[in-house]
């Protein structure tokens, strides 16, 4: 498979602090081994190595029991940075702002753990998305022209999903629309791209969702 080149003009914010519900499995979901013997976290990051500069994975502390950080820092090396939650976020959104808010200001890729896929990342704020998709898990966009004009949460609003990879200009302006979304909702990074309107569309290409543990064993 051809991966994409860029300059590394942006980092790369790899969200892996969920509670991992829909696997009934001892280990997080990122950490479970796949066909080649590496781990779905890797597999996460290899296609945009080239395309990102330093590595930001947010974890859950209680996943340090497998040594994480010390793996990671072994494939990866010093790009690599692993923070560790004390508690589960208020959703995904909470938790890239609470890694965001720790560093400079810069653009950054924001990433599932749970999906696979190859992307050209441009400049600016962008979704990868995909059409051909129903799964009312997903978050859905319509787009014109290149342009993602509207994108629903879990609304199949048409068939074309968000892929689980969010692409912002400026990490501070991310985290200071964290701060404006009301706190009663899980907070998605959809809620974030909202406030952004228009932004780029961006088609994943081989795109694999792992995110339950039937598609993972199916993979």
């Amino acid at each position: 498979m051809a991966y994409y080149k860029n300059q590394s003009i942006m980092d790369l914010i790899l969200l892996a602090a969920g509670a991992s519900t829909r696997y009934n499995t001892t280990r997080p979901k990122y950490w479970l081994t796949m066909y080649d013997g590496r781990f779905m976290i890797e597999h996460a990051i290899e296609p945009f190595l080239d395309q990102v500069d330093k590595i930001h994975v947010v974890i859950l502390a209680e996943h340090e029991q497998w040594n994480v950080s010390k793996t990671l820092k072994e494939i990866y090396g010093d790009r690599v940075y692993v923070y560790a939650r004390d508690t589960i976020s208020n959703g995904p959104a909470e938790s890239a702002a609470w890694v965001l808010e720790k560093l400079k200001d810069t653009p950054v890729f924001i990433k599932d753990c749970d999906n696979i896929f190859t992307a050209q990342l441009p400049e600016g704020n962008f979704v990868c998305v995909q059409p051909g998709h129903t799964d009312p898990n997903k978050s859905y966009v319509q787009f014109f022209d290149g342009q993602v004009e509207q994108i629903a949460e879990k609304l199949p609003i048409s068939d074309v999903a968000c892929v689980g990879g969010y692409g912002f200009a400026s990490s501070r302006e991310f985290v200071q629309l964290v701060k404006n979304l009301p706190d009663d909702r899980e907070l998605f990074i959809s809620h974030v791209v909202e406030s952004l309107l228009p932004v780029q569309a961006v088609t994943a290409d081989n795109y694999v969702d792992v995110g339950t543990l039937d598609k993972f064993v199916e993979f």
